[in-house]
């Protein structure tokens, strides 16, 4: 086989670090993209579109804390 023919073989063998993160993040794009072009479903109207709090970056440690997460659930 000659430098020229294509070969997926090139893009596994040898498997490094770059070329697995690389994949990992291609088929991550690939699986999630087409969420990008939909719109809110569900519960996201009243925990991202009608909440105050999440609507400033002021509030981001809340984001965090216990009293937050038990709000929100």
């Amino acid at each position: 086989m000659s430098d020229s023919e294509f070969s997926f073989k090139n893009y596994f063998v040898p498997l490094t670090n770059a070329k697995a993160i690389t994949w990992i993040v291609m088929i991550g794009i690939i699986v999630y993209a087409n969420m990008l072009f939909n719109g809110f479903v569900w519960d996201d109207i009243g925990q991202i579109v009608t909440n105050g709090d999440i609507h400033s970056l002021s509030n981001i440690w809340s984001f965090f804390s216990v009293h937050m997460i038990f709000m929100v659930i």
